[in-house]
């Protein structure tokens, strides 16, 4: 389960992932945790993955393009490539990792994955915190203190209630409001 717990200073959007299964499966504390950044529109973010794969340099980058004579790369036509990837792979692993997450004022709206793992954000390093610190500091200490190790009952009844307490910041459309308020996406 993913719980959206803010936005950092630096305009991510901050959660993190708990899976209650499969931690009583494994009977195993596990915490991670991530942000997204960067949104876009369905529209702008095609309109950016044309560009950069109408580029050779990209190719080239990607090392598709080095054991190539020169002579053939001259006769590629890039603007045909790009619309074969984005008809068969789409637009959103070009930039980055994009992720669509709701409609935001008519526009369908993608956030790019920009970290995760063990990436935990300071308190004092979010602009906008929506849990209780209270809460936080107590989910910080149990990642601390407890990860990957035997699950305790106390435990598990905490996070529980945390993620019940915070149920409506599980939902990417429900956040992605929040998120774009907060940022002043386009305002």
């Amino acid at each position: 389960m993913k719980l959206y717990i803010g936005v950092t200073k630096d305009d991510e959007l901050y959660f993190i992932e708990w899976d209650r299964v499969k931690n009583q499966q494994k009977n195993t504390f596990s915490l991670c945790g991530g942000c997204y950044n960067e949104p876009v529109t369905e529209e702008e973010g095609e309109n950016k993955a044309r560009e950069v794969l109408n580029n050779s340099s990209y190719w080239e980058d990607l090392g598709y393009l080095s054991n190539s004579p020169n002579i053939l790369t001259s006769h590629i036509n890039f603007n045909e490539v790009a619309e074969e990837v984005l008809n068969i792979d789409g637009w959103e692993n070009t930039n980055g990792e994009y992720s669509h997450f709701g409609e935001y004022k008519g526009e369908e709206i993608y956030l790019n994955y920009s970290c995760s793992g063990q990436h935990k954000e300071e308190i004092k390093d979010l602009k906008e915190c929506w849990v209780e610190k209270s809460d936080l500091k107590k989910v910080y200490s149990l990642w601390d203190n407890e990860h990957l190790k035997p699950l305790k009952q106390n435990t598990l009844k905490f996070m529980n209630s945390f993620f019940k307490k915070n149920k409506v910041l599980c939902s990417d459309e429900e956040v992605l409001n929040k998120y774009l308020n907060c940022i002043k996406w386009r305002q």
